[in-house]
């Protein structure tokens, strides 16, 4: 089961626990309900990072406390390597408009490890904007997946979903 897989199956739960808060409640670091992002957590740089990156390119829908934390954490490290945790991390902690992200989550770090790189760790977001006639692979991969995986309601019910979550609610609710 692909990482994405797993992300959609947890989320699903977990709103239908809240629904009706029966048995065994997963962790989910995505609910904004038990994680909420307190605005004095919020900083410009935050914000940036929000507005530029993760709405437009990843569609972005919420942001939770642990969403905050991981950012503030990528800018502390000097070494792209080192990062590469925080950033698989992060990339769940943040709801979508689509229920997954237009990209696999894998395309998300390299793609949050080139951003962190060039904006010198979420320092400076003005540097994307020093040329704005050119167009950068990156765009093209993150626009354009191309092995995205379809995962569709009919996938959860059929992974044992059923078995575990009373009361099964379609994802469009």
């Amino acid at each position: 089961m692909s990482q994405e897989e797993r992300y959609l199956i947890r989320t699903w739960k977990y709103d239908n626990w809240h629904h009706e808060p029966e048995g065994i409640c997963l962790y989910d670091q995505s609910c904004v309900i038990c994680h909420p992002a307190h605005s004095a957590l919020l900083t410009k740089g935050f914000t940036d990072f929000w507005k530029i990156w993760i709405e437009p390119r990843c569609q972005g829908h919420t942001y939770t406390r642990h969403t905050i934390d991981l950012y503030k954490e990528a800018q502390e490290f000097s070494n792209c390597e080192q990062i590469e945790g925080i950033f698989t991390s992060l990339v769940e902690t943040i709801r979508y408009q689509q229920h997954i992200p237009p990209a696999s989550f894998e395309t998300l770090v390299e793609s949050l490890k080139f951003y962190w790189e060039i904006t010198s760790r979420f320092g400076n977001w003005k540097i994307l904007y020093s040329n704005p006639s050119d167009t950068s692979s990156e765009d093209l991969k993150m626009t354009s997946p191309q092995d995205q995986q379809d995962i569709s309601v009919s996938t959860i019910n059929e992974e044992s979903v059923g078995n575990t979550v009373k009361g099964n609610k379609s994802l469009e609710e």
